[in-house]
């Protein structure tokens, strides 16, 4: 056991952030020059780069909210020494007498030689707001895409050419409950208290993002296969800092307190990949207390990228990709019929995401890879939730195939709780899929265009250009410049024509299904509560 104390110089802020943004080493070193390093070495196992680094950046992350701290301001109660403490970093110390004292890419941004034969990784999928009917409905959505001539029975007969999905390659099938702790007894959760159950293994109130009823934080999975020398990541078509990503990455008392789970993403975490949407809460001109979390995060050595292209060039290494400018990625739809759109699909963000974290650990790594969106569309009765959930199970077929192609990786599909209530049915035995597959934007986006319509012309014109529908009576067209707005919502005329119904506007309390591929799939086989989710995920990670 020996103790080694380094100071902080200009020379080693220019050497271990070679991709700092304007932040200029003299003016980094006047504020720090006074701040020594101290690293101590206990010699455990191999993996002692890892924990070094951690321990680095808890010291230099203290220094930097502490400089805040002069200025008074409030991060919303949160401890801001880190909440892991740099003693617990320093009990999983690892040994050897080579120190790299970059505070840069984990193992200097190579995974040899290390001594790590047999790496494991977790991808974890979350189609929030899906449920049975909605993987059902993408099914159907893609084999008439596919040929509509042979619908319904290219579906799965084995007759025609069958539809694949990625949820298809499953080794096992299993369903999951939804309900939260709630102080008044109800069954149904939002996204927050499911993604606290699901990450932690514990349930917890609405609104609450991995804290229990007292505030107190609960460990995620993230977080153990962080402190296990793991690789991490989080994807979403959502804000960066909504509810979901959020309940693996941070710990607040309300999933409103989105500056405060930016900053602990940057501030009091070690995530390798963030990819998300809403630069506004990372932003200085948009935060309250006027932190610059993004020149933060390139001076600890992430990427930062802001669209497709961005992301497609990235070199390695860490990356902070936010794809707009504040709230959520635009819709699947609307971003494929987009010819100026800018912005990332899921399938992309989840394959740059696997390649980046598999050259960042020799142990493997945890991904979570959320369809947001899928929710949204649910409350909002839109028939175009089926094609985001054909994206989100685009995005679930990178990761079975990459199970395919490695030994020990674990796949998990399942939804956080269901959106909607959809119904394959209208009070008939008539579906059809034509208005379905041929909508090509969302249904608020089309009461848009119908703002200007002044004839029943203009608006028959509009509903044939983005829904294909082509006999639309002049009673329909006639309520349609009356209220744009009618076009919306569950009595839409999309919805009407193709025999869709729901249930609510709002989260549902029924099971939802968990498809898992890959060692470990077994613990998600049978009907188990989203808190029993944990127990695979600790068992296949060793954590």
């Amino acid at each position: 056991m020996w103790i080694l104390y380094l100071r902080l110089t200009p020379d080693i802020y220019r050497r271990s952030r070679p991709s700092a943004s304007g932040l200029d080493p003299e003016a980094v070193h006047e504020k720090y020059r006074s701040v020594w390093i101290m690293c101590l070495t206990i010699p455990v196992y191999s993996g002692k780069y890892k924990y070094y680094n951690t321990f680095c950046k808890v010291l230099v992350s203290i220094q930097v909210m502490s400089e805040s701290n002069t200025n008074d301001i409030d991060h919303g109660g949160t401890d801001n020494t880190d909440r892991r403490t740099f003693m617990g970093a320093l009990g999983a110390m690892g040994s050897g007498a080579a120190i790299d004292i970059g505070l840069g890419d984990r193992f200097g941004g190579s995974n040899q030689g290390l001594g790590v034969s047999d790496p494991k990784n977790l991808i974890l999928f979350i189609p929030d707001g899906g449920g049975q009917t909605q993987d059902t409905a993408a099914r159907y959505y893609r084999a008439y895409e596919k040929n509509p001539e042979a619908f319904p029975l290219n579906i799965n007969t084995g007759m025609i050419e069958d539809v694949e999905m990625g949820i298809d390659q499953a080794d096992i099938k299993g369903s999951m409950s939804t309900y939260p702790d709630d102080p008044d007894g109800q069954l149904i959760t939002d996204s927050a208290a499911a993604g606290t159950a699901m990450s932690t293994g514990y349930k917890t109130y609405s609104g609450a993002v991995s804290v229990d009823h007292a505030g107190r934080p609960i460990e995620t999975i993230l977080e153990k296969a962080n402190d296990a020398g793991y690789a991490t990541g989080l994807v979403t078509t959502t804000q960066m800092t909504h509810a979901t990503p959020a309940t693996f990455g941070a710990h607040v008392e309300s999933r409103g307190m989105q500056e405060e789970i930016a900053r602990q993403y940057i501030q009091e975490q070690d995530i390798d990949v963030l990819l998300g949407g809403d630069r506004s809460h990372f932003s200085p001109e948009d935060r309250s207390d006027g932190q610059d979390l993004i020149a933060q995060a390139e001076w600890q050595g992430y990427e930062y990228v802001t669209t497709k292209d961005g992301l497609e060039s990235v070199s390695g290494g860490k990356v902070l990709g936010l794809f707009s400018e504040s709230g959520h990625l635009d819709y699947y739809i609307d971003r494929l019929h987009n010819p100026d759109n800018t912005q990332p699909g899921l399938e992309l963000m989840t394959e740059v995401a696997i390649s980046i974290l598999q050259e960042q650990s020799d142990r493997g790594f945890f991904l979570m890879v959320e369809g947001g969106r899928v929710d949204h569309y649910g409350h909002a009765n839109d028939p175009a939730m089926i094609p985001e959930q054909v994206e989100h199970d685009y995005a679930v077929e990178v990761g079975m195939d990459y199970a395919d192609e490695t030994d020990n990786t674990l796949v998990v599909n399942v939804a956080d709780h269901e959106t909607g209530g959809l119904s394959l049915s209208r009070d008939s035995y008539y579906m059809d899929w034509d208005p379905i597959v041929n909508q090509e934007v969302s249904q608020w986006r089309i009461a848009e265009e119908l703002e200007d319509a002044i004839s029943i012309g203009e608006v028959r014109d509009t509903i044939e250009e983005y829904t294909g529908i082509d006999d639309l009576s002049d009673d329909e067209a006639a309520e349609l410049i009356n209220d744009p707005n009618a076009i919306r919502g569950r009595d839409s005329v999309i919805n009407e024509r193709a025999g869709l119904a729901w249930g609510t506007d709002a989260h549902s309390a029924q099971d939802v299904p968990i498809y898992a591929k890959g060692p470990s799939a077994e613990y998600f086989k049978t009907g188990i509560d989203n808190t029993e989710l944990m127990n695979g995920f600790t068992s296949h990670l060793d954590v």
